[in-house]
């Protein structure tokens, strides 16, 4: 014999009882219940005045879905274009590399120290660095 805790004994009770619903379901069902239950009868005995409460707070609940679903649209969205900026700064970032090895001085200047020939780093290169930047490529 097995012993079960307090929260299993309660989670069985809850998938008896109340099967897994989403939050439409459940507000379907909740304003079914409502307009068929209490909104007709108080309806029916003159009460004007819960009816109009009543169907207030279906607005308000149906309203309130209809913002949870935006949320979590723009949630998505808003996922979509964080990974989309990464990508560009890792793309900025690599442009950058390249024009940084042709902005600097440095390179263009000659070394002759122990050569025949002088080598000049950016006839060296001959575009590469920018071709492959603008590729995608990276060293």
């Amino acid at each position: 014999m097995t012993i079960e805790t307090n929260k299993q004994l309660f989670d069985k009770v809850l998938q008896k009882h109340f099967p897994t619903e989403t939050n439409t379901e459940r507000l379907e069902r909740a304003k079914d219940y409502l307009q068929n239950t209490f909104i007709a009868l108080a309806r029916k005995n003159g009460k004007t005045q819960m009816c109009e409460d009543l169907t207030y707070l279906i607005q308000q609940a149906e309203h309130a879905e209809k913002l949870c679903k935006l949320y979590n649209e723009q949630g998505t969205a808003l996922s979509n274009r964080s990974n989309e900026i990464h990508l560009l700064k890792l793309e900025n970032a690599r442009l950058l590399d390249a024009l940084e090895f042709y902005a600097d001085e440095e390179n263009y200047n000659v070394n002759t120290t122990n050569q025949w020939e002088p080598l000049i780093l950016i006839n060296q290169d001959h575009g590469e660095l920018a071709r492959q930047a603008l590729k995608g490529e990276s060293e």
